[in-house]
């Protein structure tokens, strides 16, 4: 019997996930284009869905898009065209653009579009255009605004753009994630990322939008940096200390970027800068009368504003204080600060200074929540460069130039690059033969703790040099310099020249600075002036570039604008520019240096190893570069190098005053030829430096470092700067530096208390009648004479050698002491050269501040007359050094074993005569006291106790002596006169007499005792008047025959024989105590601060200057009988170090070390930029840790003050300590502290120092990466965030991300592919992962004692995050929906879409009941799933199957009014390895999308939508989709099907037609016809359909099901259909028996063959159909089966609804 089946009805929506038979009442299995909610009153029917409508073509020429006010203002050039008026590359305008981002707010739609336009110049010239659309209430639009972003200037391929839309490197399939956040009436600003580019912003306000350069738009914008200089000294306020600066760039847009290099270092005192005298340290705390200038060059004038910071150093390595000096309108490309006190001062300042903020330029996404810009999946920004971008590892070269090596240990794996010329590849080595040079690693420089070693060979113990392959130390080339190929020190990177990859090339340079002026004024000073330095310094330039490229050109290395200029009227390091911008490296250490990158905004990234660079010694050939004539990136062979215009070698310094000998140096045949009469004529020739007499030059020692960057490079980086690993302590292999001088015995060591008279010369009026506070009354019989103080401190002591070798003698007659003269003709003449052949009388005897010199006496009482033997009391094992750096405290020592002495240079004593042409003096004797003093500079100070102060000034006057002397008198070798042999048994040669070698008195030995290098056997710092006994030594007769080492003196002295110690005495029996005085009596003095050293062999100096002169070892006094010969000094000391080995220097020199190494700069900021893009730079490095002093150290004092004379060596040094501005009493601000009375301070001169003005510029440090090693650039799981904006702020603090403002969620579950607000929290997804961040969480407690809450919480922006699920997530970005009360998103890895409502989360899909439908399109459309990461260059952080706007991915929108939920998925093309295959429907359209709408309303799934758009666009509740429906893109096979793709430019409302008045606007998209070949709509511009137009008609479909008595089989009769409105085109249905789908059309007045009756609201057609595509006419097909599955479609655009379906039936008996 036949029934009725239970109506089907449409509440419950779409789902198809059940068998048939269990299809839940209320819901259908399939629907295209129906919707279930509508406004009419009929919700819960089925009506096909509303087309769309346009409201807006953006192309269409008849629009009126406007400009800004404040543009039209500004353009005075005529109508600008809107530049989509032309067809471009054969397509329609606007064809190659797409809308990749909106903004909504208010009633204003921002549109960014980016794509070709008319003024594009290429097919990959992609503009971007920022539209402004005002909307009226209704919606309609109002007002269409061009802001012209970035209009005016911008760049495409490199070439300045004018008055045009941007390239912003945007692409049109690149979608682009915004923010936005209104502020008040000036400040709207949008925040924007496409996760290629970085994060930009835009205040939609600025009425300067058009001038903004495209830069500007980033959070961080690129800036053209430099460092501040200081340029003057002012007066002012400023506290004592050291001075950094720095600037950042401030827009008035709010954008502001990081800060700026930080200047050198530039020191402030308390003092008076009016004079060298008065200029020098002054202590913490203490407010100066000065300020400084500050200069900015080349400021980068894209900016408005410029704000200028300052460091306040006040103790060392105690991190400053930083403070806002001012900010500056920016009007030129230079600024003045002027800063004169410290006021603004910065809490945690220095972290704005040192802590970069922004490290990352890109991210993935963003969100805002409590005034805080939040940013996922970010970038760093740092441009790393790699040795394989940038090949800078140096080589240096032995002198052949045929083998060359790295710095590094050897076999280490640190390689050359290049790229091969015929191959184009990139080629790395470390060890390889190419030409005629052997490249490896492990290169050998000098060894400073190696007995004469001087990089080529050694001498051996027979004075024998044995040449070996030589240190590695040169240029691969010898350049011509005047006319001879020389070597040159230095080093360069592989094939230097020519190598594509870049590289870099290193030589030394000297600058210059005055060290003294000031002399001895005829011995006898009259003035408290001892030292004036007088002459400014000159200008130092540091950054060149290429300039004219021709060798005879001034111009041809120009230099940057930056110049650093000395602001004092004197010099030295008191000059604050010289002591912190020209401070330059110690000779002979090695120290490791890199070059540093900053990217385009002006940040700090990685260092590249340049080399561990050992420094020039004192004793190489200078040769520096002629920036006159040189060409930067020239070869090495024709690079242009010359010598100083003051040196021949690194010396610390020289005197105008007398000519030193001429260099030449048997390492280097350039500089010795190998003639013996050769080398001496090159030597005694002289060299004297240009200027005045009077002038004493230093040397600070500097890098040129010469680059090659290549073009690649350049476009990464904005400029560099050389950079060095900061040598600490334990880095040092010269550990201090100082004046070395020599020892004295004083008496005998009493072995019985009868012995001490020994200890004296007595005469009969060596007693209480001089009275004299130290010399008591004679006792005994026979009388002796009696000093307490002596026979405490000295008799039979070591002590210091400061004797007088002044008195000769004394005139009884006339009551005058004679007194020897200092110097002779020959030491004094007028004359450069060194001819003054043998002379009788002595040779530059000395009085005071020499040393005596080692010599062979004749030994009385030997049998044998011609037998000699050293004069053993000149000849110690033990010495002390006066270092600064140990003096002043602020580098003890502390001996190691292994320490050595090393001799860097003999000093020799300023003459007064050589200041003038007229040689006073001759030999002989004077009784004028003050004439006699040449070499010191004498005063009395005291001329009640006749006492006063002697100061000894010495210079550099030889550099090579103590190796070059190692070759016997008698042998044909280097310089035969540097000998330290005396003579051998050669009787021919010595004139038949024998002299015992140094070993022995018995025997001819071999032991040198002139070395280079010795090792110390016993060393510790000593403090003034210290006695150390013998037990401490181990060498000599200092450790067994004396009471031990007494820091003391005596003046005079008398000896008893020639090798008889120093005895306290009086010259004559006849001095009265009228004519005593300090030449003719024993004066105690006590030695001050000081270093004792002994060595394992003892320690002598020779007169050079003699030794050259007249050509022998021997002179006069070498066999004389005469005491007066032996025991005069000579005007030398010796410059001398302690080294020590230092396997582990920095680390270790092996790979892992040197990239383990912090860098600090060295060299100035070198910018790289647009002005000048030259491939070759040029660097002068100073920046390093040592100061070139003329350090004046009190060697003695005088507490015994009758008579005595305290001593003061001035000499130059290397030092960590600026003793030029040390504090309280010192030599150079004209104070003598004798030390005459002990019983008030002060004793001494002071060591006193502040020492910070020792800071070096180690505030930021820097590293190498590992081009191996992870670099860290991606951050995919971290979340950074902004400082928290003030609403209406000028400043952007969205603009602003400190560094540790970060949180990282867990990478196991991938990347952060969305960060959202949502009910104000923020939530993030990830891959496989979806969670919250708890950001500035609180909670209440109830105080209920009190009736109060109580808040907790960290107070941390971000406190922790919290999953929500581990199991889900996406990588569809644009898969993400939030709704007022929902989130939407898709896992396509795991075919689900997710839903996550009132804190649950669900699958929705499966839960609705649609996981077939998922599975289905995902499983026939695999690549969406692809999780690949790159799709093209310069876009590697994109998903290749997550790019919507091209068809590849996930789009959703949301309907508000309906509250309908759009997912859009598209996977439209086929990718092969020839290219893209577009994937074509039978008819011709696109396919592979699938478009699901899901109704919150009734929680369901309602139906798919047969259109798929790029993306949606909700605005004012209205959802809008451009035209466009597949990708532009050339490269695709069918990229136009159908004419779908065109109308990207354009706005279409979703849910209404022009038609809908008529009831005609159903299922009709983009006004689209049904195409013909004739006229391809492709290229046709949508035109509003007319009632009667041939448009093309989407189908509308429901597939239900009617399963009744689903046990039974069933046989279905008909089917009735309860609706109204339009037709319903044909019915398709099937069962489970009768699978095959069945139809029937329903339209009898359209066909004869249609079976559907219309009458009384129901629609009725039997079950009887015919299979598709068979003939329609036969209706002979029963339906029979437990279910009925029916799909009923109507192609119309007019309305119809369906309110229910049921159908008869009757079972079946079959």
């Amino acid at each position: 019997m036949a029934q009725k089946s239970n109506p089907t009805t449409f509440t419950k929506g779409m789902v198809s996930d059940n068998d048939p038979r269990y299809q839940e009442p209320g819901t259908y299995r399939d629907a295209q284009n129906i919707q279930l909610i509508n406004s009419e009153g009929s919700t819960f029917t089925v009506e096909n869905i509303n087309g769309n409508i346009l409201t807006l073509d953006i192309v269409n020429t008849s629009i009126t898009i406007e400009n800004t006010e404040t543009f039209n203002t500004y353009w005075q050039g005529g109508a600008i065209a809107w530049p989509f008026q032309n067809a471009v590359f054969s397509r329609t305008a606007g064809y190659f653009a797409n809308i990749v981002g909106y903004y909504s707010y208010n009633n204003t739609l921002l549109l960014i579009i980016v794509g070709i336009t008319d003024e594009s110049v290429d097919n990959q010239d992609f503009k971007t255009i920022f539209l402004s659309i005002e909307f009226n209430n209704i919606g309609e639009i109002d007002k269409i605004t061009d802001l012209k972003v970035a209009w005016e200037e911008s760049e495409y391929n490199g070439a300045v753009v004018t008055n045009t839309h941007p390239n912003l490197n945007m692409r049109p399939e690149t979608s682009v994630q915004v923010e936005g956040i209104v502020e008040n009436e000036c400040l709207n600003r949008i925040y924007f990322t496409d996760n290629v580019n970085p994060l930009r912003t835009i205040n939609l306000l600025n009425k300067s939008l058009y001038s903004l350069k495209p830069d500007e738009l980033n959070i961080t914008p690129k800036a053209d940096m430099n460092q501040p200089v200081l340029n003057s000294i002012l007066s002012g306020r400023l506290p004592v200390g050291v001075y950094q600066y720095a600037f950042k760039y401030v827009n008035d847009n709010g954008a502001e970027t990081g800060m700026s290099p930080l200047s050198n270092l530039m020191h402030i005192s308390n003092q008076s800068s009016s004079s060298f005298k008065s200029y020098f340290g002054g202590p913490k705390g203490q407010i100066s009368g000065d300020g400084f200038s500050i200069r900015i060059f080349d400021i980068d004038q894209d900016y408005d504003n410029i704000e200028l910071y300052a460091l306040l150093w006040e103790s060392l390595d105690i991190p400053p204080i930083v403070a806002k000096v001012s900010k500056r309108a920016i009007s030129s490309n230079q600024i003045t600060f002027k800063h004169t006190n410290f006021e603004n001062i910065i809490e945690n300042g220095l972290e704005d200074v040192l802590i970069r903020s922004n490290t990352w330029d890109v991210c993935k996404d963003i969100a805002i929540k409590d005034n805080i810009l939040f940013a996922a999946n970010l970038r760093q920004n740092q441009n790393y460069i790699t040795e394989k971008e940038w090949n800078v590892v140096l080589l240096r070269f032995n002198q052949d130039g045929n083998r060359a090596r790295i710095t590094c240990d050897f076999g280490e794996d640190i390689k050359n690059y290049y790229i091969d010329h015929s191959s184009g590849e990139l080629v790395g080595f470390t060890e390889q033969t190419i030409g005629n040079v052997t490249y490896s690693t492990g290169a050998i420089g000098v060894d400073i703790t190696a007995n004469r070693a001087d990089g080529f060979g050694v001498y051996d113990n027979s004075g024998n040099y044995l040449y070996a392959d030589g240190a590695h130390r040169y240029l691969g080339q010898k350049p011509v310099i005047g006319g001879v190929q020389r070597n040159v020190l230095g080093g360069e990177s592989y094939d230097f020249a020519n190598n594509q990859l870049g590289g870099c090339r290193v030589t030394f340079a000297l600058k210059r600075k005055m060290a003294d002026t000031r002399y001895n004024n005829g011995g006898v000073m009259t003035t408290t002036t001892y030292i004036d330095a007088n002459e400014p310094a000159t200008d130092l330039e540091t950054d060149n570039i290429a300039g004219s490229n021709d060798p005879t050109s001034i111009t041809n290395v120009t230099n940057g604008s930056t110049v650093y200029r000395s602001t004092l009227s004197f010099s030295g390091s008191k000059d604050p520019q010289i002591a912190g911008s020209f401070r330059g490296y110690q000779r002979g250490e090695t120290y490791r240096f890199g070059v540093l990158t900053y990217d385009l905004n002006g940040n700090p990234g990685n260092v590249l190893w340049i080399s561990d660079l050992q420094m020039p010694n004192h004793y190489d050939a200078h040769y520096e570069l002629d920036l006159d004539s040189h060409v930067l990136g020239s070869p090495a062979g024709v690079a242009h190098m010359k010598e100083h215009s003051h040196t021949e070698d690194y010396r610390l310094s020289i005197s105008g005053a007398e000519p030193v000998p001429n260099m030449k140096r048997h390492y280097d045949p350039q500089r010795y030829d190998g003639s013996t009469t050769s080398v001496l004529s090159g030597q005694r020739a002289g060299y004297r430096p240009p200027g005045d007499r009077a002038d004493h030059h230093l040397f600070d020692l500097h890098v040129n470092f010469e680059f090659r960057i290549p073009q690649s490079v350049r476009n990464k980086i904005s400029g560099f700067r050389v950079v060095r690993a900061e040598r600490n302590e334990e880095d040092r292999t010269i550990i201090q530096q100082g004046l070395y001088n020599l020892t004295n015995r004083y008496g005998v060591p009493p072995s019985t208390s009868e012995a001490r008279k020994k200890g004296y010369k007595t005469e009969t009026n060596l007693n209480d009648t001089l009275e004299l506070d130290h010399i008591q009354e004679q006792i005994n019989t026979p009388a002796e004479a009696v000093s307490v103080a002596y026979d405490d401190l000295l008799n039979g002591f070591h002590g210091l050698d400061l004797t007088s070798e002044k008195a000769e003698s004394f005139d009884n007659t006339a009551d005058l002491t004679n007194y020897f003269k200092e110097g002779d003709k020959r030491d004094t003449r007028d004359e450069d050269d060194f001819d003054g052949g043998t002379q009788t009388e002595p040779f530059g005897r000395c009085h005071y501040g020499g040393s005596h010199e080692f010599s062979w006496t004749r030994f009385d009482g030997s049998s044998n007359s011609n037998v000699f033997d050293p004069s053993y009391q000149f000849l110690n094992y033990v010495g002390t050094i006066d270092c600064p750096d140990s003096a002043f405290g602020i580098r003890p020592y502390q001996y190691r074993d292994g320490d050595r002495l090393r001799v860097d240079s003999i000093l020799k004593l300023h003459n007064t005569n050589n200041l003038t042409g007229e040689n006073h003096l001759r030999a002989g004797t004077v009784t004028n006291r003050d004439d006699s003093v040449e070499f010191s500079g004498i005063k009395e100070t005291d001329t009640d106790k006749n006492s006063g102060i002697i100061i000894n000034k010495f210079s550099v006057y030889d550099t090579y002596f103590n190796c070059y002397v190692q070759a016997l008198a008698n042998q044909n070798l280097t310089v035969r006169a540097y000998a330290d042999k005396g003579y051998t048994d050669d009787g021919q040669s010595n004139s038949g007499k024998n002299y015992y070698p140094l070993t022995s008195s018995s025997a001819v030995g071999s032991t040198n005792a002139i070395s280079q290098v010795v090792s110390i056997t016993k060393s510790k710092e000593i403090t003034a008047g210290e006695i150390i006994s013998s037990s401490f030594f181990e060498k000599g007769t200092l450790a067994s025959d004396s009471n031990g080492f007494s820091n003391h003196s005596l003046g005079f002295v008398r000896r008893n024989g020639l090798q008889g110690p120093n005895l306290f005495g009086i010259l004559d029996e006849n001095i009265t105590k009228d004519e005593v005085e300090y030449d003719n009596v024993s004066t105690i003095q006590t030695g001050t601060r000081s270093i004792i050293v002994e060595t394992q062999l003892p320690t002598i100096i020779r007169n050079v200057k003699k030794i050259l002169t007249e050509q022998t070892f021997a002179g006069p006094q070498a066999n004389s009988n005469n005491a007066n010969f032996h025991y005069q000094k000579i005007p030398y000391k010796y410059l001398c170090s302690i080294v020590r080995q230092n396997e582990g220097q920095y680390g270790g020199s092996n790979k892992d070390a040197i990239y383990d190494t912090l860098y600090i700069p060295a060299g100035n900021f070198h910018r790289v930029s647009s002005d000048n893009d030259e491939e070759n730079h040029l660097s002068r490095v100073a920046g390093g840790d040592t100061f070139v002093n003329f350090y004046s150290h009190q060697k003695s004092i005088s507490p015994f003050s009758d008579k005595s004379y305290s001593t003061w060596n001035v000499f130059p040094v290397e030092s960590y300590v600026n003793t030029d501005m040390r504090s309280g009493l010192h030599l150079a601000a004209g104070d003598t502290e004798e030390g005459f009375d002990l019983s008030a301070a002060p004793f001494t001169n002071d060591w006193l120092y502040n020492d910070v003005y020792s800071q070096e510029n180690n505030l930021q440090r820097y590293l190498a990466i590992q081009e191996e090693g992870c670099r860290f650039i991606e951050l995919p799981f971290e979340v950074a965030y902004s400082e928290t904006k003030l609403s209406g702020e000028t400043a952007d603090a969205f603009r602003t991300f400190p560094i540790f403002n970060f949180h990282d969620v867990e990478a196991a579950y991938g990347q952060i592919n969305n960060l959202f607000n949502f009910q104000n929290e923020i939530y993030f997804i990830q891959d496989k992962g979806f969670g919250k961040l708890l950001v500035n969480p609180r909670t209440f407690i109830a105080d209920e004692s009190q009736g109060t809450s109580l808040f907790t919480g960290t107070g941390e922006t971000i406190e922790s995050h919290t999953y929500i699920s581990t199991q889900y997530g996406t990588r569809h970005q644009s898969s993400l929906l939030t709704t007022e009360d929902s989130i939407y998103f898709v896992d396509v890895s795991s075919r689900k879409i997710i839903s996550f409502n009132d804190n649950t989360i669900s699958v929705l899909s499966d839960a609705k009941g649609i996981k077939n439908k998922i599975d289905e399109y995902l499983l026939d459309n695999p690549q969406i799933n692809d999780t690949a990461i790159g799709n093209l260059v310069g876009r590697e952080r994109l998903h290749r199957a997550d790019l919507p706007l091209d068809f590849d991915g996930i789009s959703t929108g949301y309907d508000p009014i309906k509250r309908d939920v759009i997912f859009t998925f598209k996977s439209e093309k086929i990718r092969t390895a020839g290219g893209a295959v577009r994937k074509i429907d039978a008819e011709g359209y696109p396919s592979g999308y699938l478009n699901l709408i899901y109704n919150e309303n009734i929680a369901a799934f309602t139906t798919k939508w047969g259109v798929a758009p790029q993306q949606w666009i909700l605005h004012m509740d209205k959802l809008y989709t451009p035209r466009r429906r597949a990708s532009f893109l050339t490269t695709i096979t069918n990229d136009n099907p159908q004419g779908y793709a065109h109308g990207p430019l354009e706005l279409w409302q979703w849910g209404k037609h022009p038609l809908d008045a008529q009831n005609a606007g159903k299922t009709h998209f983009y006004y689209d016809e049904i195409p013909t070949l004739t006229t391809p709509a492709a290229y046709a511009t949508a035109v509003e359909p007319q009632i009667d137009a041939n448009v093309l008609i989407q189908d509308s479909k429901i597939t239900h099901v009617i399963n009744d008595a689903s046990l039974d089989t069933k046989i279905f009769d008909n089917m009735q259909i309860i609706k109204t409105g339009s037709q319903l085109s044909f019915t398709n249905f099937k069962t489970d028996i009768v699978g095959e789908q069945q139809q029937i059309i329903l339209t009898p007045d359209i066909t004869p063959l249609g079976r559907g009756k219309y009458r009384e609201g129901i629609l009725r057609f039997n079950l009887r159909g015919n299979p598709i595509n068979t003939n329609p006419g036969n209706f002979t097909q029963r339906m029979r089966g437990t279910y009925l599955e029916n799909t009923v479609t109507a192609k119309t655009k007019e309305k119809f609804n369906i309110f229910a379906i049921l159908a008869k039936f009757r079972k079946s008996y079959n």
